[in-house]
């Protein structure tokens, strides 16, 4: 029987050439999917959100959809969103572990083989992270781990939820805001809790696909709109 390359871990994480060329996006990696831009002030806005549209049309898509492809055939979607997650957080601009973080993955320097058997990424996810950074790509990963949540959610039919507040939310309050959203969306759904004092009140609710806004911000500025036509 003939190899299937579907089935070979290594195979599917070798993929992606082992240098790609294409820059089209190189200058603006947040352009990589205009439907996921992150706008939680948007009122109430509906965008397109297709994975497939979402992702094949830029570098980070497509190491997106390499990992997807991995990540499924392992069974491990849902612990692959929470490595992307962490891993993101690692790279962040403002995190103190970046630079060391990346020297690693560059192989500038030892632990590598530390980081495969701690157990806190999978063997197939370090090699996957090795790649993006050999191809010079880690300044897109927070992209790429975003567009893999979307492809990764929609198999698992879940849809990702980010709620925005002013201040943290009490506990006692999320079971009505979550029992509120279950109605709304027919989905599971996994929700994320943040703050933003920008919206001064109230909330914001975002997905992939649209926005919700029913904060005191939003609220102020549609007043002064209306305000500001009733005078002319």
């Amino acid at each position: 029987m003939d190899e299937d390359p579907a089935r070979d871990t290594d195979t599917l994480v070798n993929a992606i050439p082992a240098r790609d060329t294409d820059t089209s996006m190189d200058e603006n990696p947040g352009a990589t999917c205009a439907s996921m831009d992150e706008n939680p002030r948007g009122a109430y806005t509906s965008v397109d959100a297709t994975p497939a549209r979402a992702t094949c049309t830029s570098i980070a898509g497509r190491y997106a959809i390499a990992l997807f492809n991995v990540a499924r055939h392992e069974r491990a979607l849902e612990r692959t969103i929470a490595e992307c997650d962490a891993a993101a957080a690692l790279l962040d601009l403002q995190s103190p572990y970046r630079t060391l973080f990346s020297r690693i993955l560059r192989g500038h320097i030892c632990g590598v083989e530390e980081l495969r058997e701690s157990n806190v990424f999978q063997p197939f996810f370090v090699k996957f992270l090795q790649l993006v950074a050999t191809n010079g790509r880690l300044r897109l990963f927070k992209d790429i781990a975003r567009l893999f949540a979307t492809l990764a959610n929609q198999a698992l039919n879940r849809v990702a939820l980010t709620v925005y507040t002013a201040e943290p939310i009490p506990s006692k309050y999320t079971s009505v805001i979550e029992d509120k959203l279950a109605k709304i969306f027919t989905n599971t759904l996994s929700i994320t809790y943040k703050t933003d004092p920008r919206i001064l009140g109230g909330l914001v609710v975002q997905s992939d696909s649209l926005t919700i806004d029913a904060s005191v911000k939003h609220q102020i500025e549609k007043f002064s709109k209306e305000a500001l036509a009733y005078v002319i």
